[in-house]
């Protein structure tokens, strides 16, 4: 360790410190209480509150937290952030990550409630608004901080308040983000000769005579120069009768294909982000379009979202606000979601037969699961559409020193399709 090392001692709800501990040989540290974190305004169903002031169970995350990373949608932007909320992704691209609270609470639907800008939903529309028009993120976790909303809030309430824009002269942002995925942990797939061998063994170890429509009855598996017809080798197959349907020829791959590698890429990721705000004279307005585009793991499938958002505030009296709060998405998944037959496709089996048509199992003892680089190519004009119309009109009132009356009315209209 360099003379000149610093310890850095953090530790939730406490400041964090740095200590230099050149010359010294004993440390002795007090930690400080982070106060100022108790300062911050969270929202708490029907209105505001400081944290300090709050009793009940209430996670946040602001702005800036949301800055540090890009995503997709704002349930992978919580995993990892918020005590006692749990993310499972299910690597599809697209796909909305299953959002747990405090665990498990019932045998039907486990997903908790969303409100955006005051408007209670259960929609897909929260996996689909664009991460950078959000302002803040508060998780009600308790039975009091959630029982506004009735039974409804059972498994908990995400709030989401999107931005509002700020009054003086017309701003633009643009932001661009491009990524890429890798799959990683794939399964360490047998090439053709481990294959034999462990059927072989399987056999042995079940006090069975070795054999196979392919690898033959000797002491060990030989590998075939053709799987269909099964186990021939060269010299036995005339290829000039070929024929799809009825005399299809496969050669074996003796090195064995690697079915992962044959399913799996590398996928990019594209986030396209442009926003104006502005105001003046006790009117404000946010406007925000976005395109996200992130291509599938697998071969020939991606998910593509355009959304539009437009709120704004216009003050029509001196105690009075009115606003509203729109927005629109339109989401496409193209391709197929499905990867587990490369896991049960024996690597004797080429992905092309001596034609270049499709190989697949139609040989003997080489199991019943379908050919996954077909099945992904068969499928890539396959597609899944999602339009989402999210809107609500309020009015706010103040009105003596300590009084607030707001009225809030809202529509989610959604329509998918498939083909």
């Amino acid at each position: 360790v360099s003379e000149n090392a610093i310890l850095q001692i953090s530790y939730i709800g406490y400041q964090t410190q740095e200590i230099p501990t050149k010359g010294q040989t004993n440390i002795q540290i007090t930690m400080k209480d982070d106060a100022q974190a108790l300062d911050g305004v969270v929202v708490i169903g029907y209105g505001t509150q400081r944290k300090k002031d709050v009793a009940g169970s209430i996670s946040s995350i602001s702005t800036k937290d949301l800055s540090i990373q890009s995503s997709g949608n704002i349930q992978n932007l919580l995993q990892g952030r918020l005590s006692g909320v749990s993310v499972t992704t299910s690597g599809v691209a697209g796909d909305a990550p299953a959002i747990r609270i405090r665990g498990v609470g019932t045998l039907n639907n486990n997903s908790p409630l969303y409100v955006i800008d005051g408007f209670p939903t259960k929609s897909e529309i929260a996996s689909q608004i664009n991460p950078s028009s959000i302002e803040s993120v508060q998780v009600l976790k308790d039975a009091s901080s959630a029982s506004i909303y009735g039974s409804q809030a059972a498994n908990g309430v995400i709030l989401i308040t999107t931005k509002q824009g700020k009054e003086g002269k017309p701003t633009v942002d643009v932001k661009v983000n491009v990524g890429v995925q890798l799959p990683t942990n794939l399964p360490e797939m047998l090439n053709s000769q481990q294959y034999g061998e462990v059927l072989w063994n399987a056999m042995r170890n079940a006090g069975l005579t070795p054999q196979h429509d392919q690898y033959g009855n000797g002491a060990t598996p030989v590998i075939p120069d053709y799987i269909l017809p099964a186990g021939a080798m060269e010299g036995q197959v005339d290829l000039s009768t070929y024929n799809t349907a009825e005399n299809q020829f496969m050669r074996a791959n003796k090195i064995g294909t690697n079915w992962a590698d044959e399913v799996y890429r590398p996928a990019p990721t594209t986030n396209i982000d442009i926003s104006a705000q502005g105001g003046g004279n006790g009117s404000k307005y946010f406007l925000s379009a976005n395109y996200y585009k992130q291509e599938a793991l697998v071969k020939w499938a991606g998910y593509d979202r355009f959304s539009l958002r437009a709120n704004s505030q216009f003050k029509i009296l001196s105690f009075a606000t009115l606003g509203s709060n729109l927005s629109a998405t339109y989401s496409k998944y193209k391709g197929s979601k499905s990867d587990h037959e490369a896991v049960r496709m024996a690597p004797l089996i080429p992905v092309y037969d001596v034609e270049g048509n499709w190989a697949g199992t139609k040989a003997n003892g080489l199991g019943d699961s379908k050919n996954p680089v077909a099945q992904l190519y068969n499928q890539r004009e396959n597609y899944n559409d999602n339009l989402n119309l999210l809107g609500n009109l309020y009015l706010d009132i103040n009105f003596l020193k300590y009084f607030q009356f707001k009225t809030n009315v809202g529509v989610n209209v959604e329509d998918s399709g498939s083909k």
